[in-house]
């Protein structure tokens, strides 16, 4: 038996640069959007698979309402105005250094700003990243 160790601080979030000032119980999220395989079965009962080769995820990064990185993501956004082309799609990079697990891709965008509240204490802004066919390693700790 081994012990294995876990630190969140071992997590890299580089979009536009590195990221900080995530929420407390939560650093990102990853969604693949797509199956890897289309299936296609026969009236005969044949069954047909067709891989999927235009896969997209959808990122959701937890950030604070506190945290810098915030500013850094809403001047990524500005750079995807009417008429920029494609100046707001950069390279994504999710590293966890605690083994060698990683999501990464040289075309991302913001797709969605995070919804906004006020209140009492300090809340989370959730940031919508879309990753166009993504490189996945999952190598756990």
């Amino acid at each position: 038996m081994s012990v294995k160790e876990y630190d969140p601080e071992m997590i890299d979030v580089i979009f536009g640069g590195p990221l900080s000032g995530f929420q407390e119980d939560s650093i990102v999220e990853v969604e693949f959007d797509d199956e890897n395989y289309q299936i296609v079965k026969g009236v005969d009962g044949d069954v047909s698979r067709s891989r999927i080769i235009a896969k997209t995820a959808t990122v959701t990064i937890k950030l604070m309402n506190t945290s810098r990185s915030n500013a850094d993501l809403s001047l990524i956004m500005a750079l995807g105005s009417p008429g920029s082309g494609k100046a707001d799609v950069i390279p994504f990079l999710l590293r966890d250094r605690n083994g060698a697990s990683l999501i990464a891709t040289d075309e991302a965008w913001i797709q969605k700003p995070p919804n906004v509240s006020h209140s009492g204490k300090a809340g989370p802004r959730d940031w919508k990243i879309t990753l166009v066919k993504p490189t996945f390693v999952e190598a756990g700790v």
